[in-house]
């Protein structure tokens, strides 16, 4: 082998190798079947989160803590529509509020959910034993109530409530049921 035969095959090793390097790079990374991602993206105007969360820092310590199995957002839109969630409150007063829900959304600008049943009721534990069951539930920021319309049931130790259409204020832990309210107790 001259000379010259041996640079050329030693140019086209280099101008091989740096074409695979160059491709490498600007071919960007895809990913594949083996990996779980935890976003998808659907077209250019829909992302789906798995196991979603969202934690609402007021001042020092942590208000809601907002967990979805999966989240859907649109491109331009303020709302995430959440599917099997779970949502964990601490009042100032103390103590923890669940709430969990088959699906609902949670608005990104106003910071207010509405969640709602679909094979299940809509379940706040409240402490103390107390659970209380709706059809759907709302949390307005502005006003900092959650509220529901429709069915209304309250499970305690030795006593049972039902009722239509509920109104909470979690700052100061008051619980109204508005209409139609019929007590069990034992």
């Amino acid at each position: 082998m001259n000379i010259a035969s041996k640079w050329t095959y030693i140019g086209v090793v280099y101008l091989f190798l740096f074409i695979i390097i160059v491709g490498g790079f600007l071919g960007g990374n895809s990913d594949t079947n083996h990996r779980r991602s935890g976003m998808v993206t659907l077209g250019d105007m829909v992302q789906q989160i798995d196991d979603f969360r969202l934690t609402r820092i007021n001042g020092d310590s942590i208000e809601w803590e907002i967990g979805a199995k999966r989240a859907t957002i649109a491109s331009g839109e303020d709302d995430a529509m959440l599917q099997d969630i779970n949502i964990i409150h601490r009042p100032q007063s103390g103590g923890l509020i669940s709430l969990a829900a088959d699906k609902g959304r949670y608005n990104i600008e106003s910071n207010s959910f509405f969640i709602e049943k679909v094979d299940r009721d809509v379940s706040i534990k409240i402490g103390q034993g107390i659970t209380i069951n709706v059809i759907n539930l709302g949390w307005f920021d502005e006003d900092r109530q959650l509220r529901s319309t429709g069915k209304v049931e309250v499970e305690g130790p030795g006593y049972s409530l039902e009722g239509d259409d509920l109104v909470a204020n979690l700052d100061n832990g008051v619980y109204e049921i508005r209409k139609n309210i019929q007590a069990t107790m034992w």
